[in-house]
């Protein structure tokens, strides 16, 4: 990763100083019209999007096996036992994580500073151009940020730390376990 400030510029990007950003969207090869969907609600936005191809674990479990390399140890598709759940951590659920893993490699092989990692079923947020590029330029140092959530009375205690139009950025003390939708730097 290069500093802030040291960004070369990029053809059709504005100035050079400008974060890059791309979206890497993750998408299993029969769930071409989730693609479809994802090409049609992201596709516009002024960052490029990317389809990382997804582990099918009930396809292919050696594939998702492979990326940290794991094995099976509860037979006949559990990885280890998930206290958070308190539930066997299946293959499945491994092959979704090993996806977001290629994706993440994806976006560290590339020149981007941040990426967006999407879920094939993520739908924009209203004013998601403006939050973004606000949120890229607001100064606040950025590793993760789950672009998704809710309020709801009673719900996860979160302090705020900035607005950003119809969005409010969070620390929050139980985040979520979702993933439709993440920001990394």
């Amino acid at each position: 990763m290069t500093p802030r400030g040291d960004h070369k510029a990029t053809p059709g990007r504005g100035l050079s100083s400008a974060p890059r950003l791309a979206f890497y969207a993750i998408n299993l090869d029969r769930s071409k019209e989730r693609w479809t969907s994802l090409e049609r609600l992201f596709g516009s936005l002024p960052w490029p999007l990317h389809r990382v191809r997804a582990i099918d674990g009930r396809k292919e479990p050696e594939a998702a096996l492979a990326v940290r390399g794991l094995s099976i140890t509860l037979p006949p598709e559990g990885i280890g036992w998930n206290p958070f759940r308190a539930k066997i951590y299946t293959i499945v659920e491994e092959a979704c994580f090993a996806s977001h893993v290629l994706a993440w490699r994806e976006f560290l092989a590339s020149d981007n500073d941040h990426a967006v990692i999407l879920e094939d079923d993520a739908v924009p947020m209203t004013g998601m151009v403006d939050t973004l590029s606000a949120l890229l330029s607001c100064g606040v140092p950025l590793e993760y940020v789950k672009l998704e959530g809710k309020t709801s009375p009673g719900g996860r205690t979160a302090i705020p730390v900035a607005g950003f139009g119809a969005a409010t950025l969070v620390r929050s003390l139980r985040p979520s376990f979702g993933a439709a939708a993440y920001l990394i730097s």
